[in-house]
């Protein structure tokens, strides 16, 4: 069927049906309005109605025919060569140039100067599903001056980033939320379960020790003198040397330094009183320690293009910027040095103890300084909740051998992969650095207090941003770092085997 021919049908085709439509409703409205006035529709009403079914279903007939012609048409178009075998599998050039119409502009006499077809050539789609793109791709290639400029690239949404290493040093301390600016608390400094002073000095050379209090005190006791100073002398208590009506203290040993009155003399037990007797005193000393919320910032600058265009990159530098932030405070964690803008990090803390591998006995390894590390721990009255270590340090621990070549440690993981090492979990970083090791009570003897959590404002007030359409990336959170008990730390050394 001709096309105008085609589409004049379809016009009277809509036209029928948009009288059919109107009539149809005109009735249904009359017999509506029947059946509610008299509970029933006349006679004339239902014949007309009947008559208006079988011309809707004549319609319907109609519509189904026109149809079998547009789908037979389609057929006929989106088969290649038109159903004509002489195009068949013919490029659309092919189709252009073996056309009549161009044969007869190219037959035109060559005299003249300006040539012009006079019909247009119908060769098909461009984009149709069965156009002959596959023939095309033999002569357009994607190389420079063919098609290249045709191509386009899949691009993925999320950039390859570079690898850093994990956070996991605030899944070791705990982290509580902060409303002020500061976080401020009493530090024990120093705890006697048995405490006296001394009354009278006492010379160096003699082992007599006279204190204002006895009781408590017993003989084979173990006591310290001068706590906490550079006469500091450790020393035992003889076979009945403890006079309480002299109030006096006889040693083993004679006194290696003479000891001022006021001197503490201290112990870490004590025996029952009897009745009516002065009962033995315990020393605590406290000091007043004040962290400050320190800011740890930092920024970049964007285009607003980048902003505006490419929303998905401004969303990787957000959590690039707060990686920057994270790895940051682990480092300040670690080896703040304490100064107005730094954390007072655990490895650099004055009051944290020591352990070097090398003071260590004969044949000790780095397992060896690890365990004898968290004895000190356990002899400050503190259980280890962990130890941290850098990756190199923990492959050569791991991959040690006995002299027969079997590995010499074996690790024991929770369910949830984490490896043990002495029974306590291993946090490997490379925040730590390698030679450096950290064992302690990290679940009671410090805490992260956040004042506000980290994140990321953008704005283009600054410098000439605004004239350059740029934009600052900033990124900033606010935290104190609070260490209640340094001593329940140990900061190691792994400075080679004892001589």
């Amino acid at each position: 069927m001709e096309a105008k021919a085609m589409e004049a049908k379809f016009a009277e085709f809509r036209t029928e049906l948009a009288s059919l439509s109107t009539m149809v409703k005109e009735g249904l409205e009359k017999q509506n309005s029947e059946i509610a006035k008299h509970g029933v529709a006349s006679d004339a009403t239902g014949v007309f109605m009947d008559e208006m079914n079988k011309h809707w279903e004549q319609v319907v007939e109609d519509a189904k025919g026109m149809q079998e012609q547009v789908d037979k048409i389609q057929a006929d178009f989106e088969q290649d060569g038109f159903k004509d075998p002489s195009v068949k599998n013919q490029s659309l050039g092919d189709r252009f140039v073996t056309s009549d119409a161009y044969k007869t502009w190219q037959n035109k006499s060559k005299s003249q100067t300006h040539k012009k077809m006079d019909s247009g050539v119908e060769v098909g789609s461009f984009f149709t599903k069965n156009s002959t793109l596959q023939t095309l791709k033999k002569t357009i290639t994607t190389d420079a001056g063919s098609g290249e400029a045709l191509t386009d690239q899949f691009r993925l949404q999320q950039a390859i980033m570079i690898a850093l290493r994990p956070r996991v040093l605030r899944d070791l301390i705990p982290v509580l939320p902060l409303s002020e600016k500061a976080i401020e608390f009493p530090r024990e400094d120093v705890f006697h379960i048995l405490f006296t002073e001394v009354s009278v000095e006492a010379t160096a050379g003699q082992p007599v020790v006279t204190v204002i209090n006895t009781r408590g005190f017993f003989a084979g006791q173990t006591i310290v003198l001068a706590f906490g100073t550079g006469a500091v002398e450790t020393k035992i208590i003889a076979a009945a040397g403890v006079d309480h009506t002299a109030k006096t203290l006889t040693l083993t040993t004679n006194l290696s330094n003479t000891h001022a009155v006021d001197v503490e003399v201290t112990a870490d037990q004590f025996i029952f009183t009897p009745e009516a007797k002065i009962k033995p005193r315990a020393n605590i000393k406290y000091s007043l320690v004040t962290e400050v919320a320190k800011t740890l910032a930092t920024w970049i600058p964007i285009s607003r293009q980048m902003s505006q265009d490419a929303p998905v990159i401004q969303q990787l530098v957000d959590g690039r910027l707060r990686d920057a932030l994270g790895l940051s405070e682990e480092e300040q964690i670690l080896y703040g040095d304490g100064a107005s803008d730094q954390y007072q990090g655990l490895m650099t803390n004055p009051g944290a103890l020591t352990y070097a591998q090398s003071s260590g006995l004969a044949g000790d390894t780095r397992l060896d300084a690890i365990r004898r590390a968290m004895t000190l721990v356990w002899l400050s009255n503190y259980r280890p909740s962990g130890v941290v270590l850098n990756p190199a340090d923990f492959e050569l621990i791991e991959t040690q051998k006995a002299s027969d070549g079997h590995y010499t440690f074996f690790q024991v993981q929770s369910g949830n992969g984490i490896g043990f090492v002495w029974r306590v979990p291993i946090v490997e970083t490379q925040a730590i650095r390698a030679g450096d090791f950290l064992t302690g009570a990290f679940d009671v003897a410090a805490t992260l207090w956040d004042r506000m959590d980290a994140e990321v404002r953008i704005a283009d007030q600054h410098e000439d941003f605004f004239v350059k359409n740029l934009l600052l990336l900033l990124a900033e959170m606010r935290a104190a770092f609070a260490t209640y008990r340094p001593t329940s730390f140990v900061v190691g050394d792994f400075d080679g085997p004892p001589p």
